[in-house]
């Protein structure tokens, strides 16, 4: 109870405006310890700054001809986009406007800048957008707001990308840069990835762009996205006095204010190198802070105070470790505050903690895992505790999804009493064979099962004990359905989807609460796999991986090639028949002629893989993939697939 309360009175200290600021404290560090990094070669900074003002000689604002220039000029020497942040809002001498007109409209990769702001009275609120003058634009003319969030201590951390009915000036410049196909790419907000302090992005003087050919270098602006706007070089020196310059996290260790046209500059670099910041969400870090603070609890229990305080420092290093390896290479930022900080407290009051005796953890294994496999491998978890990692591991599996076809209609004819007696009894055998197979069952959804082969006990053939309790499944299938039958019940039937590969397998959840479960793309193959028997009308389909993983233990028959829901590349599923050497001789003649015309059905050769789909069909009326490939070849016939098509059948839903 104590350490509960220590708990949430910790984390409560932590949303407060002093537990943020020491957050941002910490986060603006993680930018100390990284440095400086070598900038986006997209980008360029053309600065309005001193050396400019020298040369150009004339006081601002300067005449917006010149500005017209400076479009030709770039675009001139291969700029492929060019971001202007200048507010142009009212019109300008006569002539001038025409000028930096007609230089848009020669450049339509050119964005201007406007300004949202909002007006608060304590009748109403207003948003009033200051855009580019309707003498300067049109309808084709990109623009951006220029707005940048500010933190609650001052400091620039924070993109906002999207503010209706436009969107930044850096948004809307990376799209012109990328081209057409972004325009329904979806770009998150973030926290902006500081390249480094001011002028770590390629910085070039206004004057030098006007006369590219004369002082830079030929090839600089080739194909560079390029911000224009106030940079100046004595930032640091006079940074208090200038409106459009903020601080950011370099500037909290001596790396001075940044204009705010750098800054667009960084987060641009960001969007198109999608190394943008994001934040881990707070609900999880108090989620896995709880679950720490559990286990840190008992640790400070069972140890001596001194041992409990190496486990704080401990905490403290690996923790903020983590997060900035996350920040650094990951570009994710967890506040390990969060998690630290109540460790920490839990630690100064764990002399008054009362805790009751700890589970042996024979024990525990025991009751946690005999609910959902077998005893043999309980047993064997129980003798090797090592073979269990909680928390999750990688593990070469074979993961089985199974439904009842129809259930939803079955159930509608049923009483409450009915339904559940039946389905109680048909998730009990199909249970105990897969228990009988050294299978774990992960979950039950309804009338599914979710089961895996292979974990968490070491089974070698997992694959083909994954079959093979297929086989017994439907085996048994076959002799409930006529006992329902004379007790007035409707018979079950059940499709399967195997798929062998890796995955992520582990006790997953809370302190509280948690299961043993898989994750990963082989788990989701076997889900889509369950479903496609529905296009076939058949009744276990494996992948190609689990066929080769069975080897010879099993007969099975190459069915299709498909593309899934979630998945880019095609893979052959193939239909379980039976056990090899169990099989009637009609069997396997049906193997070989089905086999025989999907070779045919693949190369285009309608007719003669029909004539093998009826021949399957003589010998097994009821054959659902022959019923359905003997259909396409017959639409196939009259209206016949585009050239690029590879006899991939594309599965649309899950």
């Amino acid at each position: 109870m104590v350490g509960t309360v220590c708990f949430f009175i910790s984390l409560c200290w932590c949303l407060t405006p002093w537990g943020r600021a020491w957050d941002l404290f910490l986060y603006d560090s993680f930018f100390l310890l990284r440095g400086p990094r070598s900038p986006s070669g997209e980008i360029v900074i053309v600065a309005i700054d001193e050396p400019s003002f020298g040369v150009i000689g004339i006081q601002w604002p300067w005449p917006r001809s010149i500005h017209a220039d400076l479009v030709d000029a770039l675009f001139a020497a291969g700029a492929r986009t060019v971001a202007i942040d200048i507010l142009f809002p009212e019109v300008s001498a006569p002539g001038e406007d025409a000028a930096l007109r007609k230089a848009l409209k020669r450049h339509p990769s050119c964005i201007l800048a406007a300004d949202i702001s909002r007006v608060e009275e304590e009748a109403y609120s207003q948003e009033i957008i200051i855009g580019p003058h309707p003498s300067l634009t049109d309808d084709t003319m990109a623009t951006g707001y220029i707005n940048i969030p500010v933190d609650p201590d001052g400091f620039i951390r924070s993109s906002c990308l999207g503010k209706p009915p436009m969107e930044a000036l850096a948004l809307a410049a990376v799209r012109r840069y990328l081209g057409p196909e972004t325009q329904n790419r979806e770009f998150k907000d973030g926290r902006i990835n500081f390249a480094g302090p001011h002028r770590t992005i390629r910085t070039i003087s206004y004057y030098q762009a006007l006369s590219p050919n004369i002082h830079l270098p030929t090839g600089l602006l080739k194909d560079k996205l390029v911000f224009v706007g106030f940079n100046t070089q004595n930032i640091s020196k006079i940074q208090q006095h200038l409106p459009d310059y903020f601080p950011t996290p370099f500037t909290r260790w001596g790396g001075g204010y940044m204009s705010g046209v750098e800054i667009h500059g960084n987060l641009a670099a960001n969007l198109i190198q999608d190394n943008i910041i994001q934040v881990f969400p707070v609900f999880w870090i108090l989620l896995i802070s709880f679950g720490i603070c559990v286990l840190t609890g008992m640790l400070f229990y069972r140890r001596k105070l001194l041992w409990g305080g190496g486990v704080v420092v401990l905490c403290w290093l690996v923790l903020g470790c983590g997060a900035f390896f996350l920040f650094h290479w990951k570009h994710l930022y967890v506040s390990f505050l969060f998690i630290c900080l109540p460790v920490t407290s839990l630690y100064m009051v764990s002399p008054f903690f009362y805790y009751l005796e700890s589970r042996r953890e024979k024990n525990y294994i025991r009751q946690a895992f005999s609910t959902y496999v077998a005893p043999s491998v309980v047993q064997q978890l129980i003798e090797n505790p090592q073979q269990l990692k909680l928390g999750g591991e990688q593990r070469e599996i074979t993961a089985f999804f199974s439904d009842v076809e129809g259930f939803t209609g079955i159930s509608e004819r049923l009483t409450p009493t009915e339904l559940v007696g039946l389905l109680n009894e048909f998730l009990t055998e199909m249970t105990d064979i897969i228990l009988g197979h050294e299978g774990t069952v992960d979950k039950f959804e309804g009338d599914a099962i979710i089961a895996m082969f292979g974990a968490p006990n070491q089974l070698p053939n997992h694959a083909e004990q994954a079959c093979l309790a297929c086989v017994h499944m439907q085996e048994r299938l076959v002799s409930l359905r006529g006992d329902w039958q004379t007790r007035g019940l409707p018979p079950l039937k059940m499709r399967i989807g195997m798929c062998t590969g890796p995955a992520v397998v582990g006790n997953m959840g809370s302190s509280q609460r948690m299961d043993y479960t898989m994750m990963g793309d082989t788990v989701n193959t076997a889900s889509r796999l369950e479903g496609a028997n529905k296009a076939y009308h058949s009744y276990c389909l494996i992948s190609e991986s689990t066929r080769h993983a069975a080897g010879s233990a099993i007969a099975a028959r190459q069915i299709d090639v498909i593309s899934v829901f979630g998945k880019t590349e095609p893979f052959r599923v193939y239909e379980v028949l039976g056990i090899q050497g169990q099989l009637a001789t009609s069997v396997h003649g049906i193997i070989e002629a089905y086999e025989k015309g999907l070779q045919a059905y693949q190369k285009r050769n309608w007719d003669r893989a029909a004539d093998y789909f009826q021949q399957v069909l003589a010998l097994r009326p009821e054959d659902g993939p022959s019923r359905t490939l003997l259909k396409r070849c017959r639409e196939f016939r009259h209206h016949p697939p585009d050239r690029n098509w590879k006899g991939v059948n594309s599965m649309k839903t899950k």
